[in-house]
């Protein structure tokens, strides 16, 4: 599930240099896409390659021989978060944007937004939620993954800078 097998053959001039080019992500189906991680030649260690989300990674190919070239590629997800216009994601998409591989374990908090004199606590959330506490959730991305965040207001900082000044 993880990977694409394809094979490509092609006749190439001896002695010259063949640029090769994958593209960094591709559309697996609606709702996920293969992002590239690394590659092999000849049968050798895989090579880590920057994980990027878009554009093409190149290598250049002598063709003084025949050579095999194998990249590997991960499946990602969407990781969306409704509630909150303030979030971050622990770890950090290993892509820069919202879209994690596959089985994932990633903690979002929120940044409650900011009120004078009232208070914004998370309530409650919704979505596959593995824990949560506070501004806090962890969640694993297996598929396209939705976390919505419900808060409540705290109207004691309020009620006190009324009351005292009565007192």
């Amino acid at each position: 599930d993880n990977e694409i097998v394809q094979t490509k053959t092609i006749q190439l001039n001896p002695n010259e240099n063949f640029v090769l080019s994958q593209s960094y992500s591709w559309i697996r189906d609606q709702n996920s896409r293969y992002n590239l991680v690394s590659y092999s030649i000849d049968g050798e260690d895989f090579i880590p390659i920057s994980r990027i989300p878009r554009g093409d990674f190149t290598i250049d190919v002598p063709t003084d021989s025949s050579h095999s070239i194998v990249f590997f590629a991960v499946t990602q997800y969407p990781l969306s978060v409704k509630g909150a216009d303030e979030f971050l994601f622990f770890p950090q998409s290993p892509t820069n944007d919202n879209w994690f591989d596959v089985d994932s374990e990633v903690t979002i908090s929120v940044i409650p937004p900011i009120g004078v004199l009232i208070i914004h606590e998370v309530a409650a959330w919704e979505g596959p939620i593995i824990k949560s506490d506070g501004n806090s959730a962890l969640v694993r991305v297996d598929s396209p993954t939705l976390v919505k965040v419900k808060w409540k207001e705290n109207y004691l900082p309020l009620f006190i800078s009324i009351i005292i000044p009565i007192a």
